[in-house]
């Protein structure tokens, strides 16, 4: 009887414990949600830590400040820097790159900011303990690169390496049955092939090819260094610190903290600020609004557990986009898209809803905007992409595992009742039927029929052009605008302007950008509110609990006085 009141008690405990921690969550969210904007100084020294990834999508939620800093997210890095470029107070900025994960696309992105921070008149400095291939691609676009004089320099040129499993499923009698439209879609390829198709092969050779020409072409320019030079670094990698220095990759050696006082110093007029406080204080403007919104992960009709921000759900995305379109002060919208594909009922759906969004709609790619991703972009009014995007990829893909072979060794027999031969078509205990196959391949050559008709009429191409096109193959941005599946090359700065053009706006100021998604201060404080009630009602069970044990105990101690709970 002890013992469960002591565990009784350990749970009152708990329970208070959580209560107070939500109690406590509340004010502090409430004092993150509604604290002031950072003073700023007149002249200002902006320092950036560009550390670890850099996410496409905005942390929307309040709540992942109370456990440490946000994280590097795109969009606001490039809404502040073209903030601070045309902000007389800001005279500067360094950057710390140590560490900075990177892909092409991010890098462009980010260089095409910096060097336009630059063409204000501003300089702009870049460190690193050790380069790869990413952040060095980055610090090229600076006026100075410095190095730690003991790191290395990584700059190693593309490669990918893909594993191919086929061998070993069959080895453990897991079966896999693709059905592609077309050949360039490889998608499971690893699951059927024990080494790249030659149509694979083929996709990957051209688009890395392509990718590394920007990336030596872009270094040797900035640096003023022959192109084949940067080729031979990528054979001769690792360097050390002064073999990079000797070469002219970087500017100076330097640690960081040495470094960042040399450079401050030469500036002693200047107040240094880090970026994000910067980018917390600008003010929000009062005229008519480009509405950013950014979708990124796979596309499902419904969007992950933790919201629209993990993955693009077409029932959170679409109604999103109708309430911006019946908006007044929302000008024009710029959709920025970062995903790999998904599902074709949901893709479908968001291409519609853009289309008839009735506001002026460009798309933004990202790192990628592939398959559904780019069934999505054809939607919109216009569409930009970065030249290492890895876009296309028009086609049809479906898999299904099986484990018939596994069960046998096994000795485990399925036995089956059903309705229709078809109500077990996607068991994972059976490969299809003859039939069943039959249906699946009509069904991909529909999707596959409307997904290239629908990339036709978008993008003004007989079918045939369109089909040549397709095939699942994908394409980098470059190469997709020489094809016509874009129509333009740049950033989301490239995708605002062109936004404000077709909405018939002079100028657009950086406070008159609104970034979404975005919650509700107060539905987030709504949702602390229930859990803080669902703590209660534990605790209060607890206790009654407890009250119970104790009548129980003091009726079979002293008959007639128990206590008798209400």
């Amino acid at each position: 009887m002890f013992r469960r009141l002591w565990r009784i008690f350990i749970g009152i405990c708990i329970g208070l414990g959580l209560l107070t921690l939500l109690l406590l969550g509340v004010g502090i969210t409430a004092a993150i949600l509604f604290e002031p904007k950072p003073s700023l100084p007149e002249r200002m020294l902006l320092t950036l830590h560009l550390n670890g990834t850099v996410s496409e999508a905005a942390d929307t939620n309040p709540l992942a400040r109370l456990t440490g800093p946000a994280g590097n997210n795109l969009a606001e890095i490039l809404l502040a820097l073209r903030q601070a470029r045309s902000d007389e107070r800001v005279q500067g900025l360094i950057v710390d790159l140590d560490g900075a994960r990177l892909n092409l696309a991010q890098a462009q992105e980010l260089r095409a900011a910096v060097k336009s921070f630059r063409g204000a008149g501003k300089p702009a400095y870049a460190h690193a303990s050790s380069f790869d291939n990413g952040n060095y691609y980055l610090a090229t676009a600076f006026s100075h690169i410095a190095m730690q004089p003991s790191g290395d320099f990584f700059l190693t040129g593309l490669g990918t390496e893909v594993p191919f499993i086929r061998d070993l499923l069959e080895r453990i009698g897991i079966g896999v049955e693709v059905i592609r439209r077309e050949e360039f879609k490889n998608a499971f390829d690893s699951a059927v092939n024990s080494r790249m198709s030659a149509a694979q092969r083929q996709a990957m050779e051209s688009l890395l090819a392509d990718l590394q020409e920007q990336m030596t072409g872009d270094i040797a320019a900035d640096r003023s260094l022959k192109p084949a030079l940067i080729g031979e670094t990528m054979a001769r990698t690792p360097l050390s610190a002064s073999e990079a220095l000797a070469r002219n990759l970087v500017d100076s050696l330097d640690y960081w903290e040495n470094f960042i006082a040399a450079t401050a110093g030469k500036m002693p007029l200047l107040q240094r600020v880090d970026f994000y406080d910067y980018a917390r204080a600008i003010d929000e403007g009062d005229g008519r609004k480009i509405a950013v919104v950014l979708a990124d992960g796979a596309i499902a009709m419904a969007s992950g557990p933790g919201g629209i921000n993990e993955g693009i759900g077409a029932a959170s995305l679409a109604p999103l986009l109708r309430k911006l379109a019946r908006r007044e002060d929302i000008a024009a919208i710029v959709l920025r898209i970062n995903s790999p594909g998904g599902t074709y009922p949901a893709a479908d759906r968001l291409r519609e809803t853009i289309a008839r969004t009735g506001k002026p709609v460009i798309v933004s790619m990202g790192s990628y905007a592939a398959s559904g991703g780019y069934l999505m972009a054809i939607g919109g009014d216009g569409i930009v992409s970065l030249p290492a995007t890895v876009t296309g990829s028009i086609g049809v893909i479906v898999a299904k595992p099986n484990a018939e072979k596994l069960w046998a060794d096994l000795g485990i027999n399925w036995d089956t009742v059903a309705t229709n031969p078809n109500a077990t078509i996607f068991s994972l205990n059976r490969p299809f039927t003859p039939e069943q196959r039959q249906r699946m391949e009509k069904a991909a050559d529909r999707v596959y029929r409307d997904f290239v008709a629908a990339v036709a009429k978008s993008r003004g191409m007989n079918n045939d052009e369109a089909l040549a096109l397709a095939k699942g193959r994908v394409w980098s941005g470059r190469q997709a605008r020489q094809r016509n599946l874009t129509d333009r090359i740049g950033g989301l700065e490239t995708a605002i302007a062109w936004a404000a053009q077709k909405a018939g706006l002079k100028t657009v100021e950086t406070g008159d950008i609104l970034l979404l998604p975005r919650e509700d201060p107060k539905d987030i404080l709504r949702r602390l509110a229930r859990l803080s009630l669902r703590a209660e009602s534990l605790l209060s069970l607890r206790l009654v609990t407890l009250l119970a044990r104790i009548d129980t105990m003091l009726g079979s101690m002293t008959p007639g006085t128990a206590l008798r709970l209400p």
